[in-house]
C-alpha cells in the first residue's frame, strides 16, 4: 500500500512539474536528413536548443514529424545516429499523446529546465507509411510495423515469406520483394522491442502487411523477424565476390537478392577462404575474421562449409539462415589471398620457445603490432607453432618496419592467428603506434610441462611442475612424484636428467593454485604423453606430516652438471642456513635443527658458537624461490665445515627423512 501511494506521489509531481507553451515552438531535424535527425527546437528561430530523451516516444516523434510534414514518426536516441548536440538543452520530460498537431501542444517541463546531458538528446525518423525499414539500407532491413496503438513493433518472422515480402514492398513503392533469411541482420535485442503479427500469412495481394491474417504469439528470438530487400525490378541473386580492405585481404562481400553484404563467418576456415581468393584470381588464401560492425552490411549467406573444389562461393554448402551466433561480437567472414607463398608463422627465437612473431608471405617478411596482443593470442600463436600453451611479449624490436597484422584479438579455439579477429593484411606501416619498429608481438611458448617459482642457470632450473592437461595447466601433486616422473617432465622441458624434490617451502603463483593432478609415468615410458594423468581434489605431501597442497617440485639438470656444493655466509640474525647446488639457493628444514647443527654453521664463518632456532621467515625465506636441499642436516657438533654434515637426505625428497613442514631453520650467531 506505502508503494502505491509513494508511486501516486511521484506521478502527481510529475504532473505538476509539467507546462504547456502559449508561445510558438520551432521544430527541425539536424545532422540528418529531411526525414530523420536530431530534434532541436527554439522560439525565436535564432537560437536553437536540443530535446532531452526522457519520456520520448513514439507519440512524440508522431506529433514532430506531423509538425514537418510527415504522416508517423519513430522514437530514436541521437547519440550513435546523428550526433550529439551543442549549446542548450530546451524541453524535457516531453509528453504527447500523438493527436497533437504540433509539439508545443505537448506537456514537457519549462524552458530550459531539464537534468539532462547532451548524450539524452531526441531524435526521430519519419515515415508516410505504416511500414518502415531499419538495421539495412533504403530498399533494404528489418521490417517494423505500427500496431493499432500507434508505436512501432518489429514483425514476427513466423510465417514471413516471399509473398509478405512483396506486400510489405509495394507499400513502400516498390514493385517486387523478397524476404531475407533468419539473422540477415544479426539480432535486434533492444530490450523494449515488441514483436507482432505472429504466424502471418498473406495471399500478395494485401494492399497492407496489417490486412495479412496473423496471430497474437510470436517466437520472440533477437533473429526471429521479417526482413526484406525491395527492388522495381526482379529480385535475383548473384554470384559475385569483392574484398572491402586491401588488394589481397579484407572483408569478404558477397551480392545476394540483390543487396551486396557479408558471410557469416562461425565457420569460416582457410577452405573457404581458398574458394574466395581462386574466385578472385589468387592461388589461395587463409581466413581471418572481422569483428561485427553495423556498418558493414548485412550478412547475406550463412555460414558457409566448403570442400575447396568449388570455383565459386555460392557452389558451396551453406546454412539456410544468415547469421544467428551465441557471443556479442560475431565473426564477420574475411580473407588473406597470396599468388605464390601461403602465410608462415615462425618464432624468431631469443632463448628457447622465447622471441618475436614473424610472418612471411610471397616472399616478404614482417611482425605482428602489438597492439591489443594478449595472452589469449600467444596461446593460439603457440599452439599453431605446435606448443601447447603460451604467454604474450609486447614491444619487441624487428629489423624491418613492416607491419602485417594489427589489433589481433583471438576469441579461443582458433586454429591459427590468422582466423583471428584483425584489422586485415597490411605492410604500410601507417599505424602511428606500430610504425617505430619497436611494437611488435612476441610470445613465450610452452611445452606440456611447466616450472612456476623458478631458479635457473646454465647447469639447470628447478621449479613447481604444472602440465598442460585437457586445455588447462593443472599443478601435479607431491603424494606420488617419484623419479621417472621427474624425469619425463625434464625431457619435456629440454633436460636429460631430473630430480623430485622436497616441495616446501617453495612459494606458487596464486593463478595456478586450483586445478591439481595425479601424475604416474611407468619406468619404460619415453616421453610425458605416455604418463597417465588423473584429475585430484585430495593433494597432500608423500611423507609424515602428510600436510595438504604439496605441489611436485623438480630439479632439471644438463649433463655436465655437478653439485658444486657451496654454503654461504649469514648476513643478518636471526638466518637461515643458506647452501648452493649446482648453482641454485637452498635451505634446510626446521626439523631436528639444533644447537650443534647451528654451532658448525657458525664457527665456519668466524663466529664462536651458533644457537638454532626452530624456524625461520628471514634470510632463507627470502631468497629468490628457495629450494629445500635436506630435511635434517645431522651434525655431530664438532665439523670444522658445514658441507661435512650433508648425508643422504640431501637433494632428492626420495632419500629425506621426512616432509619439510614447519619452515625452514633458522640459527644465531655469536
Amino acid at each position: 500500500m506505502l508503494t502505491s501511494m509513494i508511486h501516486l506521489t511521484i506521478q502527481i509531481i510529475t504532473l505538476l512539474s509539467l507546462t504547456y507553451t502559449t508561445s510558438a515552438i520551432l521544430v527541425r531535424l539536424a545532422d540528418g536528413n529531411a526525414h530523420e535527425g536530431r530534434v532541436e527546437v527554439s522560439q525565436d528561430g535564432v537560437t536553437w536548443g536540443t530535446v532531452c530523451n526522457d519520456g520520448w516516444s513514439d507519440f512524440n516523434a508522431h506529433v514532430v514529424c506531423r509538425e514537418i510534414g510527415y504522416k508517423w514518426g519513430a522514437a530514436r536516441r541521437a547519440r550513435y545516429l546523428y550526433g550529439i548536440g551543442t549549446g542548450a538543452i530546451f524541453l524535457d520530460n516531453v509528453n504527447c499523446n500523438g493527436q497533437e498537431t504540433r509539439l508545443e501542444q505537448c506537456a514537457h517541463a519549462q524552458w530550459g529546465q531539464h537534468n539532462c546531458v547532451h548524450t539524452e538528446d531526441a531524435a526521430v525518423t519519419c515515415h508516410n507509411d505504416i511500414v518502415r525499414l531499419e538495421n539495412g539500407g533504403s530498399n533494404h532491413g528489418v521490417v517494423y510495423v505500427l500496431d493499432d496503438n500507434k508505436t512501432w513493433g518489429v514483425q514476427c518472422g513466423d510465417g514471413f515469406d516471399r509473398n509478405a515480402a512483396t506486400v510489405v514492398c509495394r507499400e513502400l513503392g516498390y514493385q517486387h520483394g523478397q524476404d531475407l533469411a533468419v539473422g540477415t541482420y544479426g539480432k535486434v535485442n533492444n530490450v523494449h522491442t515488441k514483436y507482432i503479427q505472429g504466424d502471418i500469412l498473406c495471399s500478395g495481394s494485401e494492399l497492407t502487411i496489417r490486412q495479412c491474417t496473423s496471430s497474437n504469439t510470436c517466437n520472440q528470438s533477437p533473429y526471429n523477424y521479417g526482413a526484406v530487400v525491395c527492388s522495381n525490378t526482379p529480385v535475383t541473386g548473384g554470384n559475385d565476390v569483392r574484398l572491402l580492405g586491401d588488394q589481397n585481404s579484407g572483408l569478404v562481400m558477397t551480392d545476394a537478392a540483390g543487396i551486396w553484404g557479408n558471410v557469416c563467418g562461425s565457420s569460416w576456415d582457410d577452405t573457404d577462404a581458398g574458394v574466395v581468393c581462386r574466385q578472385l584470381g589468387y592461388a589461395g588464401g587463409v581466413a581471418y575474421s572481422f569483428a561485427s560492425d553495423s556498418n558493414r552490411g548485412p550478412f547475406v549467406l550463412g555460414s558457409v562449409n566448403c570442400v575447396g573444389t568449388e570455383r565459386r562461393l555460392s557452389d558451396c554448402n551453406r546454412q539456410d539462415q544468415a547469421c544467428v551466433y551465441s557471443d556479442k561480437n560475431v565473426k564477420l567472414a574475411g580473407v588473406l589471398c597470396y599468388q605464390r607463398q601461403a602465410p608462415v608463422l615462425r618464432l624468431i627465437e631469443d632463448s628457447p620457445r622465447v622471441g618475436r612473431l614473424e610472418l612471411e608471405m610471397d616472399g616478404i617478411k614482417g611482425g605482428v603490432c602489438d597492439t591489443e596482443w594478449d595472452v589469449v593470442d600467444a596461446r593460439v600463436a603457440c599452439q599453431q607453432l605446435g606448443y601447447a600453451d603460451g604467454d604474450n611479449i609486447r614491444g619487441l624490436v624487428a629489423p624491418y618496419n613492416t607491419t602485417f597484422m594489427t589489433n589481433v584479438q583471438c576469441a579461443k579455439g582458433e586454429k591459427s592467428i590468422f582466423e583471428c579477429k584483425n584489422d586485415g593484411w597490411s605492410n604500410d606501416g601507417d599505424i602511428p603506434a606500430c610504425a617505430s619498429g619497436k611494437s611488435f608481438a612476441g610470445v613465450e611458448c610452452y611445452e606440456h610441462a611447466f616450472l612456476a617459482s623458478t631458479q635457473s642457470n646454465d647447469l639447470g632450473t628447478s621449479g613447481s611442475v604444472l602440465v598442460f592437461h585437457k586445455e588447462r595447466w593443472y599443478h601435479v601433486c607431491d603424494e606420488a612424484f617419484g623419479p621417472k616422473d621427474a624425469e619425463m617432465v625434464c625431457k619435456e622441458l629440454g633436460f636429460p636428467f631430473g630430480v623430485p624434490l622436497i616441495s616446501e617451502p617453495l612459494t606458487v603463483d596464486n593463478k595456478f593454485r586450483i586445478f591439481f593432478l595425479q601424475m604416474e609415468c611407468s619406468e619404460n615410458g619415453t616421453d610425458l604423453n605416455s604418463c597417465q594423468f588423473t584429475e585430484t581434489a585430495n593433494c597432500k605431501s608423500s611423507m609424515s606430516p602428510y600436510y595438504p597442497a604439496a605441489y611436485a617440485s623438480v630439479l632439471c639438470l644438463q649433463a655436465n652438471a655437478k653439485p658444486d656444493v657451496q654454503v654461504h655466509p649469514p648476513t643478518t640474525f636471526p638466518s637461515s642456513p643458506v647452501l648452493q647446488m649446482y648453482g641454485i639457493n637452498g635451505t634446510v628444514c626446521a626439523k631436528n635443527w639444533d644447537y650443534r647443527d647451528a654451532r658448525v654453521y657458525c664457527r665456519q664463518f668466524g663466529y664462536r658458537m651458533g644457537f638454532g632456532i626452530p624456524t625461520s621467515t628471514t634470510q632463507g625465506a627470502t631468497l629468490n624461490n628457495p629450494v629445500v636441499w635436506m630435511t635434517e642436516a645431522g651434525c655431530t657438533g664438532w665439523e670444522t665445515d658445514f658441507r661435512q654434515c650433508i648425508r643422504a637426505s640431501v637433494l632428492d625428497k626420495t632419500k629425506a627423512s621426512g616432509a619439510c613442514a614447519g619452515g625452514v631453520a633458522s640459527v644465531y650467531c655469536i
